[in-house]
């Protein structure tokens, strides 16, 4: 059980770091924005553009008469949602070099709210045992190995409700290079690989980042950010950024899932998981995040 309250606040620490770390960066170059956003990888952005052209029948005018707040509610009420959320994945994947793919190592939700003004950071523990559709019951970590983002995203949704907007990934190789990058780390990483040395050296790189000077952080963020997964279109990163900084008074508060009294650690053919009951922890994001 230590260990595992270990894990937990090495994941909270990560939470403020990796997050407000790349929120201050990035305001650092507010001005050259579009150039840092066009670095990340956007191969799942659809670009694809529409034609539009008139129906052969014209609706009554009556029909549509429905206000874009109307449309919104409409929208919350779908997502089970009472307030205007958007909500990021993060997953660190165990893949190296340029693949993308492999179990999930570290994963965590970054909930915009924009009615309450607060952001929540959520980690999700990768030995969670959840039902995967269409896979049976499975570890998140085996979830994003086995169907990637999309599937991680359906078993969040599937198990907790929880909607899942959009998405960033990095890989293994991307934390140890960081921390390289940012004059190395006291975690050793050759000899550690496991979940709470990927986040401490996350942690640790970030806030040493910090301290670099403009010139350095451009140089690290130019090396970088190429190697950032995204789903998100430039309205939603810049819309997202200026949220994270502060800018319009947006307050922080964080969450680690499974919550205390929710859990027991089990074993499944040998391997450590995590039993958890999925409402108290969906009510607990949902208290959390929807207010």
């Amino acid at each position: 059980m230590s260990k595992r309250n270990e894990d937990k606040d090495t994941n909270h620490i990560f939470l403020h770091l990796f997050i407000g770390t790349i929120a201050l960066v990035l305001l650092a170059v507010f001005f050259l924005f579009r150039h840092y956003y066009d670095l990340m990888d956007t191969e799942k952005v659809d670009n694809t553009g529409t034609s539009i052209s008139m129906p052969d029948d014209i609706p009554d005018p009556e029909e549509l008469m429905i206000t874009s707040a109307e449309k919104e509610e409409a929208k919350k009420e779908e997502r089970g949602l009472e307030s205007d959320v958007q909500t990021i994945m993060l997953v660190c994947v165990s893949s190296t070099g340029e693949d993308m793919s492999g179990s999930a190592e570290a994963i965590v939700l970054l909930s915009v709210n924009s009615d309450s003004k607060e952001v929540v950071f959520t980690s999700f523990l990768k030995d969670i045992y959840a039902e995967v559709p269409g896979y049976g019951y499975d570890t998140l970590a085996n979830a994003q190995l086995n169907g990637g983002t999309d599937l991680l995203k359906d078993t969040l949704k599937a198990d907790f409700n929880i909607p899942v907007d959009n998405e960033m990934v990095i890989n293994a190789d991307f934390v140890k290079d960081f921390a390289e990058a940012v004059g190395g780390v006291s975690v050793d990483l050759s000899a550690d690989g496991s979940e709470t040395a990927q986040i401490a050296a996350l942690s640790e790189s970030f806030s040493k980042l910090k301290n670099m000077g403009i010139f350095e952080i451009n140089g690290v963020i130019n090396e970088f950010l190429p190697r950032i997964s995204t789903d998100l279109k430039p309205t939603e990163a810049l819309s997202l950024l200026v949220s994270l900084t502060g800018v319009t008074g947006y307050t922080t508060d964080s969450l680690i899932v499974p919550v205390e009294g929710s859990y027991s650690a089990d074993f499944v053919n040998g391997e450590p998981v995590l039993s958890v009951d999925y409402d108290i922890n969906s009510d607990a994001w949902f208290d959390r995040v929807d207010d």
